[in-house]
């Protein structure tokens, strides 16, 4: 384990957040990344149909119902393969707004079920989603890049997405709805429900770890440690506009929507995990596979959670 004294001055709030939950409470590796996730939506296609942006799950889903009416696809999701967690995030989110940010740790540490009736009820939520048509007409057949182009291009109103997208929005030529037209919201808060907005869905993408003897018996490993912590941040914004989970220097300058996503990352002390982050890998391989099928309306919130549950072990 990395000597905290060293590292957590430099290491943002969020960042160690997602670091402790997923090693047991323990700073064990470097936040080469820091992507918080949350809904992205055109300013302009709401404005047109009149939506505010939605504030509460119900506020979502009437937007959703409006603009369907309309003749605009709500959420560009991919479902194909194991691009469905663009599918089962939704689940995740709504299932920590419903039942609290430790809803998923309960089940890790097996003090409840995936088949629980609260936890299928967070299911049926995206069920009842892609039964409506919400995802499109075949979440199966959209992978990632189709779902993100869709959204980019204006075809689509909303999608789930992680700030990695962030070079993707701020770029021109793959960007025809323009960067400054793109808004963020955090998932909304759903009724009853005892998680709160605040509480972010974030990730490290591929940290690095650092051995404890050589941390602990060489001065030129403890050197590099302090040097990336200082300073790797700084550098990956300024060279490649990429968000990490180490601190910058302010004078670092960023587009609009860049700057926007630092202050919401700035604003958060307490981060929580996507639905398959306590998850083994064959459960999650057998999650996101399954995940387009339910955006689609093709399984109930029950179904997907048994076979996920069962896949567990």
């Amino acid at each position: 384990m990395l000597d905290a004294t060293s590292v957590s001055e430099g290491v943002q709030p969020a960042a160690s957040s997602v670091i402790k939950s997923l090693y047991d409470g323990k700073q064990l590796v470097l936040p080469t990344e820091l992507n918080i996730e949350g809904i992205w939506y055109n300013k302009k296609l709401l404005q047109d149909n009149g939506i505010t942006v939605p504030a509460t799950w119900e506020d979502l889903v009437a937007a959703f119902a409006k603009l369907q009416a309309a003749g605009v696809q709500p959420i560009s999701q991919a479902g194909k393969g194991g691009d469905g967690w663009g599918v089962t995030r939704w689940v995740g989110n709504y299932l920590l707004r419903s039942q609290g940010p430790d809803a998923l740790k309960k089940v890790a540490d097996g003090s409840a079920k995936l088949t629980d009736p609260q936890y299928v009820a967070a299911a049926d939520a995206i069920a009842n989603l892609g039964k409506a048509g919400y995802f499109g007409k075949s979440p199966t057949s959209i992978d990632y890049n189709t779902a993100l182009n869709t959204f980019l291009t204006g075809k689509a109103a909303f999608i789930y997405m992680g700030s990695w997208a962030l070079s993707d929005f701020n770029d021109a030529t793959k960007d025809k709805v323009g960067a400054d037209n793109i808004g963020f919201m955090k998932f909304p808060a759903v009724a009853g429900g005892v998680g709160t907005a605040d509480q972010m869905p974030a990730n490290v993408g591929t940290a690095v770890a650092i051995s404890k003897k050589a941390y602990e018996k060489d001065p030129k490993t403890q050197a590099w440690v302090k040097c990336i912590v200082a300073n790797y941040g700084t550098v990956a914004l300024r060279d490649s506009s990429q968000i990490t989970g180490f601190k910058t220097d302010a004078s670092v300058e960023v587009p609009a929507l860049t700057k926007q996503i630092q202050t919401e990352i700035a604003g958060v002390q307490s981060s929580v995990l996507w639905f398959e982050g306590y998850f083994s890998a064959k459960a999650t391989t057998v999650s996101q596979s399954n995940g387009g099928l339910l955006g689609g309306g093709q399984l109930t919130g029950e179904k997907f959670m048994q076979t996920v549950s069962t896949n567990l072990g």
